[in-house]
């Protein structure tokens, strides 16, 4: 995502994740530090289905649904690629998220280490 982005997934669509590849586009993992005291999943936010780093004024919302059916359920050893959120948001400002579903969440589906409104 980027700032002042406003996704709405009305009723009746479904966003399905593509399985996990480098030729479906998703992004490696970034280098974190944190991945000596903690899990992977909570070290890494930029390989998820939707993500946003240092944004503002965003949304996701609608009746529709977001589906993680092809994303990983665990840490594959040796891949950059181990997407496994459907949606990572990480230090973002005025986040509104509401009304949307999610089918075959993986792990945390949200990770907000700031305050939403």
């Amino acid at each position: 995502m980027k700032a002042t982005l406003h996704l709405y997934i009305d009723q009746g669509a479904t966003i399905i994740a593509a399985p996990v590849s480098a030729e479906n586009g998703y992004d490696e993992e970034e280098e974190s530090i944190s991945i000596k005291y903690q899990d992977s999943g909570h070290s890494h936010w930029k390989n998820s289905l939707i993500w946003g780093y240092d944004i503002h004024d965003i949304s996701i919302v609608g009746a529709g649904w977001i589906d993680g059916k092809n994303l990983y359920k665990d840490w594959v050893k040796g891949s950059k690629q181990n997407t496994n959120k459907a949606i990572s948001l990480y230090r973002c400002r005025n986040v509104i998220m509401r009304d949307f579903s999610i089918i075959h969440g993986v792990g945390l589906q949200c990770l907000l280490p700031e305050l939403i409104t």
